[in-house]
């Protein structure tokens, strides 16, 4: 088991940005090496709350799972399907995104690499590896958004989950 930081060592500033903008405490512990009640001890005698922005895609995040919850529950058993089907799209969709963000980090060093060392000298070069970089953005963001909207069918509610770009 790793050690824990020594309480002098600790930056408490980049711990408390890195909660406010939604991390969890779990992974501020792993990447803290921090005790669960050295942590929650210091949230809660400090007062530090989630950013507007974060609390409210939480909440946002909560309806939509009690939505589809319901709907769930309401729906027959090939709608079900369908849902859990769509539901582990969005899943694989997401290891995908977060994967191709992974190696586009790895790919924009090296072409960053290329302009520090001179291997880009001409215009031509320095457009293609700008390119680049736009391209590797584009893969490893490429923003859909997710919208469930609601098809009534009779006594029975299906969830329908769409990627709109």
């Amino acid at each position: 088991m790793r050690a824990m930081m020594a309480k002098a060592n600790i930056n408490w500033q980049d711990i408390r940005n890195d909660y406010e903008r939604g991390m969890s405490q779990a992974e501020l512990r792993k990447k803290y090496s921090l005790s669960p009640s050295t942590l929650a001890t210091k949230i809660k005698r400090d007062g530090w709350e989630l950013s507007q922005e974060q609390s409210t895609n939480i909440k946002a995040f909560g309806d939509s799972l009690a939505k589809i919850s319901q709907d769930y529950s309401q729906a027959t058993q090939t709608q079900k399907a369908e849902i859990i089907n769509r539901i582990n799209t969005i899943i694989d969709d997401s290891e995908i995104m977060a994967s191709n963000r992974h190696l586009a980090k790895r790919f924009q060093a090296r072409i960053l690499d290329g302009f520090n060392d001179g291997m880009f000298e001409s215009s031509k070069d320095i457009k293609a590896g700008t390119s680049a970089l736009k391209d590797l953005e584009y893969i490893a963001n490429p923003k859909p958004s997710v919208e469930v909207n609601q098809s009534q069918s009779q006594a029975n509610t299906l969830i329908k989950i769409e990627f709109v770009e």
